[in-house]
């Protein structure tokens, strides 16, 4: 898994070694953990959330028919006839963690540009509302109408 974290700034940026995603790794101390982060898995998955998954089975109490519901950590879905239709994560900057997409993990601050690169190429597709890209790693990107990346939306399918 790749990762933009930097260690080492000099004129390049830094890709650490790669981690296998979700694989259970030992830190410092010895002990065991999970690596953090939201897995975006494309066409997918988000988190806990699957496209085709049953409105009963989504964590947390929200549960309706048709409609939008938010299960954390912020992860949003499309319900359609007791289904989840789409997933998406409303804006990465508001995570406290960072997400990991198609094996490559960005923080929440990473630069849009930065993410495009990783994730792409991307190209950019007519929606109302911002700015949409379509990524080869097989998300949507989604931000504000001057393509600044003050908010990133990752959808888990192109638009």
């Amino acid at each position: 898994m790749l990762s933009i974290f930097s260690c080492n700034r000099d004129k390049r940026d830094h890709v650490q070694a790669p981690v296998k995603h979700l694989e259970a790794r030992s830190n410092d101390m010895g002990n065991t953990e999970l690596p953090a982060g939201v897995p975006i898995e494309p066409g997918v998955s988000i988190g806990k959330v699957s496209l085709g998954q049953a409105v009963e089975s989504l964590p947390g109490p929200e549960k309706q028919e048709n409609g939008t519901v938010t299960v954390p950590p912020g992860i949003s879905a499309s319900i359609k006839d007791g289904l989840v239709v789409d997933i998406w994560l409303e804006d990465i900057r508001a995570l406290a963690m960072p997400v990991i997409i198609a094996g490559v993990t960005i923080p929440p601050d990473a630069p849009l540009e930065r993410i495009k690169e990783l994730l792409g190429p991307c190209q950019e597709v007519p929606v109302k509302g911002g700015m949409f890209f379509n990524c080869k790693a097989g998300v949507a990107i989604g931000t504000d109408f001057l393509g600044e990346g003050r908010f990133v939306q990752v959808r888990v399918g192109p638009r």
